[in-house]
């Protein structure tokens, strides 16, 4: 399904659907009143707007930072290998419902650590969300999040007991978890907006496929590190798993794969 077949799904979906739930209408004197409250608050941001261009002349204003952006890279650049972030975003599913996504992303790798989905995102979901994504021996230095009302004042103690550094962005300041937003985007495009989602089960379905694309296709663990798993798993291998393995060469069986590979090739070649 196409972008814009979505877009317009929605689009469309939402006017009939909350059409319906407008409030009726009562007459010249609703419509009076509003122009008349209308017009006082306008006079009132008027005189407060005046109020507070007159206050700014004469205040001390403070000096800015020069550099304050280029410290931040700087952290993020020195502590990436020890650096993760969560983050949340929203999906409409069919029935016009909203769920929440929640996930962890590591800066080194741009893992996933770990996501979930629900409903009713809660401060104790979160902090069981965190338990799941940092097990023993598993959290990093300092976790990057905003300042979502959602976490409360529960989660901060929660990332504290764990031993982690809790890194809040500034307010309306998205690039500085620009890590998880670069995701979250990199899922919209590639994923949401293609697929409407039926349900919590559906979606959460389709965002673990998706997960593993990303892990295998996107960012897959280097070279170096791929043999060197193999070579510890080989290394590993118990004495009867190389005597079954000599056993399979006794009775034949390399030569019969051998036999039918040869056959494949001449119906291939006529």
């Amino acid at each position: 399904m196409g972008r814009s077949s979505v877009s317009t799904f929605y689009l469309c979906g939402g006017r009939c659907f909350y059409g319906g739930q407008s409030f009726p209408r009562f007459g010249s004197a609703v419509s009076f009143l509003r122009v008349d409250v209308t017009s006082k608050v306008k006079q009132i941001v008027d005189w407060m707007s005046e109020i507070l261009f007159t206050i700014s002349r004469w205040m001390k204003r403070a000096p800015r930072d020069p550099q304050p952006a280029q410290r931040w890279r700087v952290f993020l650049a020195n502590h990436r290998e020890a650096i993760a972030a969560m983050d949340f975003f929203t999906v409409p599913t069919i029935s016009f419902g909203v769920l929440y996504c929640f996930f962890v992303i590591r800066h080194d790798r741009r893992r996933i650590l770990h996501f979930n989905i629900t409903k009713h995102p809660t401060s104790g979901w979160i902090i069981q969300q965190l338990r799941e994504a940092f097990p023993f021996g598993a959290s990093p230095r300092f976790l990057i999040h905003d300042r979502d009302a959602k976490y409360g004042t529960e989660v901060p103690a929660a990332i504290r007991f764990l031993k982690i550094n809790a890194v809040r962005t500034s307010f309306e300041s998205p690039w500085q978890n620009g890590v998880a937003e670069r995701w979250v985007g990199s899922c919209r495009r590639e994923l949401l907006d293609h697929v409407i989602a039926l349900n919590e089960r559906h979606l959460k379905r389709l965002l673990s496929e998706y997960v593993s694309y990303h892990h295998e296709e996107i960012w897959p663990l280097p070279a170096v590190t791929r043999t060197r798993r193999v070579d510890v798993v080989a290394a590993n291998l118990s004495d009867n798993e190389s005597a079954s393995a000599s056993s399979k060469f006794s009775l034949g069986i390399f030569p019969v794969i051998s036999c039918f590979t040869n056959l494949y090739n001449l119906i291939d070649s006529a």
